[in-house]
């Protein structure tokens, strides 16, 4: 079908704020010049909300990047095209000519927190550096109180203290609000939202988007929401434009783009959230794995000069439960509740100060190095921030190929063919495994750390997020493999995740975690359909869905 017949949501006019006009992105690299973005056309308008949605690789961080003038030059830099913003043209500005516009008029929420905070830094001083910049004429106190009313904003609790956290010291999800906090610090124009709400439970998402629905309101802001969460996407956006491969396949409003697709790439995409995952085995009878018994776990706040030690925070308090051979347990909760704290205490990658772990009967807590290794090989991570979790400086091969060399696993030889093999699971290219992790976008990386956790075959994954980088189509993919790998080989997985829907589809059963403990624990029909404790109550209440009218879809689809 021609693009044109497709693309036809494209005008400009007194309203509209931003254009980008047959936008072309070349890649130059030893093997020569490939373009990544070919030909991408959109507007936006004051006071809408645009979501760019496309399979990860497919260019949606690069155009967003493209529009501030992030692209790393010269190997990543803009061919063909234009770009411009309140009638000004800026893909030609220099350094001095970005000042008064990033930060200030259009500003960004980069899809890794972890890796766009500055690990040195503390919270507020992060955020005081954004607001001096573009108000310098603000005294100190005024800045401060300004920073702990935007981490208020965001949902932060403890404002005050997590000013003074820095970045290591908070879960994924409270360094993705507080990049949310610095990018509308300056109340700009247009806010560009790379994957705002991957990091975040349901419930602060939904307390996000509320936010972000109210300053869109009141200063007529613009939202470029880039997301794989097509659930979002159905409530709160205006327009959608659909990426594939670079190009644009289809730009419509909303209900159009739900109900009646053009583009084969966007029904099959439809396709994939309406499609049921198989459903999960309740193993009642099944032998008891792991057990984990009143472990606890404490951090100890950050004291600043002259200060008072704060106390330390417990984060974990009095977990008990059991994970039995071949079962799905999923644990659920509120971002910084400790669901990520757990799954590193399981693995005593970050051992509990209190409590007992046994493992197939045997107690984790006084066992040596030589023995928690045994230990590892059985029970392997998907950890959730993919650019921490894979060494910069090596190559996909090599990461592939580390697990196998510490535990001593097959030849040379066999390990080339292992690494290949775990590559084709993951439906990774083989050529890739030269390539280095930032050369790959956040769900790229993500199946990368998926096929490292497989490499030794374990019996037990923590999956800490493991699919929430991944765009829906390859999220179906990837959790139809875990499924199999779980039925083959009998594994347990411990999925700990934001995605409600995800859980009840899959999930033997459901651990509800508020406020370092277990608030409820039940099979998972139990926990959907009959909801006993107040967090729970409040997590469903807030998982966003898919109007029932817009998830038939017509049996012409894919």
């Amino acid at each position: 079908m021609p693009i044109n017949s497709i693309v036809h949501d494209y005008e400009k006019n007194e309203h509209t704020l931003l254009c980008v006009e047959n936008l072309c992105i070349m890649l130059n690299s030893e093997d020569g010049a490939c373009e990544l973005l070919h030909n991408v056309s959109f507007t936006i308008h004051r006071g809408e909300t645009l979501a760019l949605v496309g399979e990860s690789g497919s260019g949606k961080s690069l155009c967003a990047q493209a529009i501030l003038g992030l692209l790393p030059h010269p190997a990543l830099q803009i061919s063909q095209g234009e770009v411009w913003f309140d009638g000004v043209r800026i893909d030609t500005l220099k350094n001095e000519g970005w000042k008064n516009i990033r930060g200030k008029r259009i500003a960004m929420i980069f899809q890794e927190p972890m890796a766009a905070l500055n690990p040195v830094q503390t919270i507020g001083a992060q955020l005081a550096e954004v607001i001096n910049l573009h108000f310098p004429e603000r005294d100190i106190k005024t800045v401060y109180r300004r920073s702990v009313e935007l981490l208020q904003q965001v949902g932060v609790s403890e404002p005050e203290q997590r000013l003074c956290s820095y970045p290591h010291q908070l879960s994924g999800g409270l360094c993705q609000r507080a990049m949310i906090a610095m990018a509308l610090a300056c109340e700009p124009d247009i806010l560009i939202a790379d994957e705002p709400s991957t990091a975040l439970d349901v419930s602060t998402q939904q307390q996000l988007l509320q936010l972000l629905q109210t300053l869109q309101k009141q200063f007529r802001l613009a939202i470029l929401f880039i997301t794989h969460d097509l659930a979002i996407v159905a409530h709160w956006c205006t327009r959608v434009a659909v990426l594939q491969q670079g190009r644009l396949c289809e730009i419509n409003n909303t209900e159009k783009i739900f109900t009646a697709p053009q583009h084969p790439y966007t029904k099959s995409l439809l396709a994939a959230i309406c499609e049921k995952a198989p459903k999960a085995t309740i193993h009642k009878s099944a032998p008891l794995l792991m057990q984990i018994k009143n472990i606890c776990k404490s951090f100890q706040a950050p004291k600043r000069l002259l200060e008072k030690r704060l106390p330390a925070r417990c984060v974990l308090n009095n977990i008990s439960f059991d994970i039995f051979t071949g079962e799905i347990l999923a644990i659920v909760g509120e971002s910084g509740c400790g669901k990520s704290t757990l799954g590193r205490a399981l693995l005593m990658l970050d051992p509990p100060d209190s409590g007992e772990i046994f493992y197939q009967n045997i107690s984790l807590k006084k066992q040596n190095n030589k023995a928690l290794q045994a230990f590892r090989r059985n029970v392997q991570i998907i950890f959730q921030d993919t650019t921490e979790a894979l060494n910069p400086r090596h190559t996909i091969a090599r990461i592939l190929k580390e697990p196998l060399e510490i535990h001593n696993i097959g030849t040379a030889t066999e390990r080339e063919e292992s690494v290949c093999n775990l590559l084709r699971i993951v439906e990774m290219p083989d050529n890739c495994g030269n390539r280095y992790p930032h050369e790959f976008s956040g769900g790229q990386r993500q199946r990368i750390g998926i096929a490292r956790a497989l490499a030794l075959n374990p019996k037990t994954i923590v999956c800490d997020e493991a699919v929430s980088a991944l765009d829906v189509s390859t999220q179906q993919q990837i959790i139809a493999l875990l499924l199999e790998l779980q039925k083959k080989f009998d594994l347990s997985l411990l999925f700990i995740t934001h995605d409600l829907n995800i859980v009840r589809r899959i999930a033997d059963r459901v651990l509800v975690m508020s406020n370092g403990k277990i608030a409820e624990s039940n099979y998972t029909a139990n926990i959907f359909e009959n909801p006993q404790e107040k967090a729970t109550k409040a997590l469903l209440a807030a998982t966003p869905s898919i109007p029932a009218a817009w998830q038939n879809p017509p049996a012409t689809w894919p």
